[in-house]
């Protein structure tokens, strides 16, 4: 989430000179969620099922 912030809010007009579109920004974390919250529900289930491998 803070990748487009950071870079393209923040980091490239001050390196590369741009112009901040914050149109471009908002979209592209709003369309990052529904990809964050699955992989983080697989990666609930991995580290639940590892869990329970280390402590058995």
């Amino acid at each position: 989430m803070p990748d487009p912030l950071l870079w393209k809010g923040f980091l490239r007009p001050f390196m590369y000179g741009g112009i901040v579109n914050w149109d471009k920004i908002g979209f592209d974390i709003l369309t990052s969620f529904p990809f964050t919250t699955m992989v983080g529900a697989i990666a609930t289930l991995i580290s639940v099922r590892v869990a329970r491998a280390i402590g058995a």
